[in-house]
């Protein structure tokens, strides 16, 4: 299927290298984004790595784990296929805040969820924690950064967010899971997740009217 939808047109890319990284973080406002992105992913660690495992202890089968997380998952696949009239709603910024914003309200909630209907409705705040969430930060990260380091700038901000944030995230889970329990995990996962809300809604004010991205002045000509 990727194949053929490939284009038959040749592209030509310039080689990237640590310059080209660095300059795409000149701009504070997407060092901010990124740096919020990589938190709230880090509360995302205990949730993806025990969720299955503290729902058996919880005393529900493997079946309704896999209901909870098929329920998540199809709550994320409506986001995406809506995401082009929730374009139209608010800003990217915006919904950046709103997903950002339901990573403490998701944690919290599951610290103290046992009711089998309360947990399932629990995992449709997925579509915010991960549907909004990401595309939201897309689509900020490319009205950021000019033309010749569009790409570059996504590539920090993967790396930076799903990369490091889950290396951390799920690291700090596994090492903190059996001396603290899943509960005290979740309310940490909701601390960590506001302070991320709290430095992208201070760090990165909103946008004045005429605002341009960061001009590439050490990009290479044939990068523009």
């Amino acid at each position: 299927v990727a194949w053929a939808g490939m284009s038959r047109e040749r592209v030509r890319l310039a080689p990237v290298g640590l310059r080209e990284i660095l300059e795409s973080l000149r701009d504070r406002r997407l060092l901010v984004l990124v740096t919020a992105t990589a938190l709230a992913w880090v509360s995302y660690g205990p949730y993806g790595t025990f969720y299955t495992i503290h729902l058996e202890q919880l005393g529900f089968s493997r079946a309704f784990a896999g209901t909870a997380w098929a329920l998540a998952a199809t709550s994320e696949l409506v986001v995406m296929l809506l995401w082009p009239r929730m374009c139209g709603w608010a800003t990217p910024r915006t919904w950046l805040i709103v997903a950002l914003s339901a990573h403490p309200l998701r944690w919290l909630l599951s610290s103290v969820a046992h009711d089998p209907v309360f947990l399932l409705a629990i995992q449709l705040t997925h579509a915010f924690t991960f549907g909004v969430f990401y595309l939201a930060a897309v689509q900020s990260v490319q009205g950021l950064v000019p033309e010749g380091l569009k790409t570059t700038a996504q590539g920090v901000f993967a790396s930076a967010t799903f990369g490091v944030g889950g290396l951390v995230g799920n690291s700090l889970g596994g090492l903190l899971y059996e001396p603290m329990g899943m509960t005290a995990l979740y309310i940490a996962a909701a601390l960590v997740s506001a302070w991320a809300l709290f430095l992208f809604v201070v760090g990165a004010p909103r946008e004045r009217v005429g605002a341009q991205p960061l001009a590439p002045s050490t990009v290479r000509g044939e990068r523009r």
